[in-house]
């Protein structure tokens, strides 16, 4: 009961597609991509962007940006046959875990099927239904799934909503007991088989054998059973946590969970985000244990490495002082060695090497090597006689040097593995807090430039003349705000009124956006005018006999001037405490006093001549600094897209929100 949920039930397919279905009907496909663990299939129009195609896991509607998008052969075939091709309808095959989306391109028709079910694919076939390309190729025992042939679906369970309440009552007989019987006999994921026996009063009974129930209980078991799909069509969707980690997600309330075993649930307003909330949580801890592991083992390798280093200091450091002893000892005896030298070699000469022991203090000799061993003060110590007391002594002096060289160099090696063990440690603590915070979702208006204002107004900016062309032509209403910078080359900026009354202070923080992000700044002006007016007065259709260029308008009636908005922008880091995602960070802008009241800390900048990639390198760094207790998980690219163009950074602040007012971290 207790194990992560891995996959979508045929419950939550049946209950998302009551829920996104018909609003992706009739949407044209973008583009089709590979992420490296799914496929995402781009949709016009839609805000949430990207369709998931994860075969044995899920499929929703995504905002969630992913980290990589490329491509592989699938992706390369659907971008063949079915990219600017439309989605005619999407559909759950008799209540299996099967998606089914109908595409036409043309005067063609494919299929795309969608299998979540163990050791599933993604199927694409022609309107014959033989396929054309599949994310895996299987030969099983009651079917295949090759280019060229039918595709068959795999065998199905009893549709339970087609068979009477007699026959519910027999197929429930089949298990063991109660719960099994709901799961192997009506075909139920184990959730949903308890949801039902809760409901139904007979949770204490679910071990029971299927013969004790009456006709009553029965009963109570098949209206539970509809009940719970009936609220699985209303879209909402709730999120179950243990501790703090998610462990599973339904399209109904989810009361066992809850009142049983006494999880956290958290309603949703959509069941689509609930099931997009929970796998880009679920992977993204998947994916932080992988790199956990990884950083693990190096790790393992390093300690190995820092205890042989320190094996090896102390054994360097011993030889040293053992040669050093020697060399001293022989310094401090050096006439008495210089005797023993001398009677040695003419004891030698004499007679032969056999009698140079009887020389007193020599107890041994090395006639190959020309050595010999005397004791002085209790050391034993070897002399080569070919260089005598000052050679010998000289060369023990020189190995004592040699070993405390190693040994030094053997401590820096040791800091610096102590050093990236220390790294490690901290990447290790980073992960871990990654997964505290939340999944930082992808909003559609992060495409342009953009701001909240104060009054909690959303302002939108283009980045180019095509995204001018459309914030023009798609999101700007009558009774929007539209703001330009007096200046040739400056964004279309709007501000979403969404029909409300708007004060002074949001168009003036409206219009740091719009000057800002103009060629106001690349020439390094200090300040300029901005004009603004309503969106009734702004039209895409030229004076009669003229052409507008793409990007440009035209302005009718009269335009509100701003005077002298400083080319200074506040670049912040905002906490987020979201329903669905949790806790995560996202780069704001604006003025200083709007960005310091949201942020944890900020920087201001204005016109310079830095890089816009070394200026958000360097920003990055020092909030970092600033807040070593929360690991700043912005990237460089994020703060990067802020950034107007070359800039010079005027100093870095506090933010107004601290550490222990973010909800979020407090719980």
């Amino acid at each position: 009961m207790f194990k992560i949920k891995n996959t979508m039930t045929h419950v939550d397919i049946y209950a998302w597609i009551q829920e996104c279905g018909g609003r992706l009907s009739g949407r044209r496909i973008v583009n089709i991509y590979w992420t490296g663990k799914y496929w995402l299939i781009k949709i016009h129009g839609d805000d949430k962007k990207y369709l998931v195609i994860d075969p044995s896991r899920r499929i929703c509607v995504s905002s969630v940006e992913p980290r990589n998008k490329g491509i592989d052969k699938f992706s390369a075939y659907l971008r063949k046959y079915i990219n600017g091709g439309f989605i005619k309808e999407i559909n759950v095959i008799n209540f299996e875990r099967i998606v089914s989306m109908k595409i036409s391109k043309g005067n063609a028709e494919y299929k795309l099927y969608v299998e979540i079910i163990p050791r599933g694919a993604a199927i694409l076939a022609d309107h014959d239904n033989t396929i054309l390309y599949a994310t895996k190729f299987m030969e099983m025992r009651d079917r295949s799934i090759k280019p060229g042939i039918k595709y068959v679906l795999p065998p199905g369970r009893v549709n339970i909503f087609e068979i009477s309440s007699s026959e519910l009552k027999s197929l429930l007989m089949k298990g063991k007991d109660v719960v099994r019987g709901l799961v192997r006999g009506w075909g139920l994921p184990g959730e949903v088989a308890e949801e039902i026996l809760y409901r139904s009063g007979l949770y204490d009974c679910k071990h029971n054998k299927p013969e004790t129930l009456s006709e009553t209980d029965v009963a109570c078991l098949i209206d539970s059973l509809n009940r719970i799909y009936t609220e699985s069509r209303r879209g909402i969707g709730y999120l179950i946590k243990k501790n703090d980690q998610y462990i599973s997600f339904t399209p109904y309330e989810p009361r066992v969970y809850t009142e049983v075993y006494g999880f956290n649930s958290t309603r949703t307003s959509s069941f689509n985000d609930a099931v997009d909330s929970y796998f880009t949580s679920l992977e993204a801890l998947e994916e932080a244990k992988e790199r956990e592991r990884a950083l693990k083992a190096k790790l393992e390798k390093i300690e190995r490495a820092i205890i042989e280093q320190e094996r090896l200091i102390k054994e360097y450091l011993e030889k040293a002082r053992h040669h050093e002893t020697i060399a001293n000892t022989i310094a401090m005896n050096y006439t008495d060695i210089e005797r023993m030298i001398y009677c040695a070699n003419t004891m030698r000469e004499r007679y032969g090497w056999d009698y140079v022991v009887k020389c007193s203090g020599i107890v041994g000799y090395d006639m190959s090597k020309g050595i010999i061993e005397v004791v002085i003060r209790g050391l034993r110590i070897p002399l080569d006689i070919r260089i005598g007391a000052s050679g010998t002594m000289t060369m023990h002096y020189r190995l004592a040097g040699e070993y405390k060289s190693k040994a030094e160099r053997a401590r820096q090696a040791l800091e610096e593995l102590k050093k990236r063990r220390n790294e490690i440690l901290n990447r290790i603590s980073e992960i871990k807090f990654e997964v505290l915070k939340g999944v930082r979702p992808r909003l559609w208006y992060e495409r342009y430039h953009w701001m909240i204002t104060s009054g909690g107004y959303l302002v939108i900016a283009g980045r180019d003349a095509s995204q001018n062309e459309a914030i023009v032509r798609k999101h700007l209403e009558p009774n929007d705000i539209f703001l330009h910078a007096d200046i040739h080359g400056a964004p279309a900026t709007i501000i979403k009124t969404r029909g409300r009354e708007i004060g002074e202070k949001d168009i003036v923080e409206a219009a740091y956006i719009a000057a800002c992000y103009s060629k106001a700044w690349k020439l390094g002006i200090a300040s300029i005018d901005v004009y603004w007016v309503k969106g009734s007065q702004v039209s895409k259709a030229p004076p009669s006999g003229e052409y507008l260029a793409k990007g440009a308008f035209m302005i009718y009636g009269k335009r509100n001037y701003i005077h002298g908005i400083a080319l200074k922008l506040a670049l912040g880091i905002e906490p987020v405490c979201d329903e669905i995602y949790g806790f995560y960070e996202r780069v704001i802008v604006g003025p200083e006093e709007l960005v310091k009241e949201r942020s944890i800390v900020y920087a201001i900048i204005v016109p310079g001549e830095t890089d816009p990639s070394e200026t958000a390198a360097k920003i990055i760094k020092k909030f970092n600094e600033m807040i070593q207790d929360i690991p700043i998980l912005i990237t460089d690219k994020e703060v990067l897209e802020r950034i107007p163009g070359r800039s010079r950074i005027i100093g870095f602040f506090k933010g107004s929100v601290k550490k222990d007012q973010i909800e979020c971290l407090r719980e």
